[in-house]
């Protein structure tokens, strides 16, 4: 066996898969290629990948990295154009070469972030932003594994930030920390938000977001024959997406049980369920449940006496 490492490009719609369905992705891919990699032991076995620092959602990166063991020695010669056959959009892989050094070496990486504004750059914005990033403590808060929060002074895991004015937007490039602890270039920006409310148009994104209401296709069912909807979606911000909520206000459902079910790689959905009720205040719309794992799937139906 030898290990194997890719570097792959993660972009457009890609960027808004979890990390595990990425992972999931690439698990499906390589024997689709043909190519055989190393299986974990026992009853179950699934391919061993791991992908080194993933993205959050919603960010993109031409430089992700996976690393594998493949079953029979390989150069890593062809592996890419094998892979690029099965790939969905938005995942393209670069290259693949012989593991020669270890991911605990790797110290720092870079990142490019866009500060745009609808009504151009508010004056002085692009100075105050890096005086203020010339503090030695900058507290954010950030999501820890066990889904609580905790403040990251992210000052000292900074190596540089070089800003860049241009038509409606500022440009940062940031070379921050990869790990131990790393930090996630999302939170420069959160930095900037919370710090400068004119200065980005992030701290309004939320409720721009909520304002939505996205057409959709004319639905082959009609909701109003049910009496019984099972409604499920992802966690985006944080709640349910707005295109659901166009479903919910586009039909009269007074009187329906609506059991809402949701995805997420973390969180919880309680706050999408009261905005389900906001959208449809004649219905009654249960608490819901999160059902990333299938074994969740039965006892949710039979709390819900859809299933005996």
């Amino acid at each position: 066996m030898s290990k194997s490492r890719l570097v792959f490009v993660n972009e457009h719609q890609a960027s808004y898969i979890s990390h595990l369905d990425v992972m999931r992705t690439f698990q499906r891919v390589f024997p689709r290629a043909g190519l055989s990699i190393k299986h974990s032991n026992g009853f179950h076995p699934h391919p061993i990948l791991s992908i080194v620092l993933p993205l959050p959602v919603g960010q993109s990166s031409d430089c992700e990295i996976l690393d594998f063991e493949s079953v029979e020695d390989s150069t890593g010669e062809g592996v890419a154009e094998a892979l690029n056959t099965g790939m969905p959009a938005g995942l393209r892989v670069l290259d693949c070469y012989c593991v020669t050094r270890p991911v605990r070496e790797m110290v720092n990486l870079r990142a490019q972030l866009e500060m745009e504004y609808d009504n151009g750059v508010p004056e002085g914005a692009c100075e105050r932003i890096r005086e203020f990033f010339t503090q030695e403590e900058i507290f954010v808060e950030k999501r820890t594994k066990h889904k609580g929060m905790t403040e990251l002074n992210i000052a000292p895991l900074i190596r540089s930030l070089t800003l860049t004015e241009g038509e409606g937007v500022i440009l940062a490039d940031a070379v921050v920390a990869a790990q131990d602890p790393g930090l996630n270039p999302a939170l420069i920006g959160a930095a900037v938000a919370l710090s400068f409310a004119d200065c980005w148009n992030l701290v309004e994104q939320p409720m721009t977001y909520l304002s939505q209401r996205p057409d959709l296709q004319p639905f082959a069912a009609v909701p109003a024959d049910y009496d019984i909807l099972l409604l499920g979606y992802p966690l985006w911000w944080g709640t349910v997406p707005m295109a659901v909520r166009t479903f919910l206000e586009s039909h009269h459902l007074d009187g329906k049980v609506i059991c809402p079910f949701a995805t997420s790689g973390g969180g919880t959905m309680e706050d999408s369920v009261e905005d389900l009720r906001l959208s449809a205040p004649e219905a009654d719309v249960q608490d819901g449940q999160m059902l990333n794992r299938l074994c969740h799937l039965k006892p949710w139906l039979k709390r819900n006496g859809l299933l005996l």
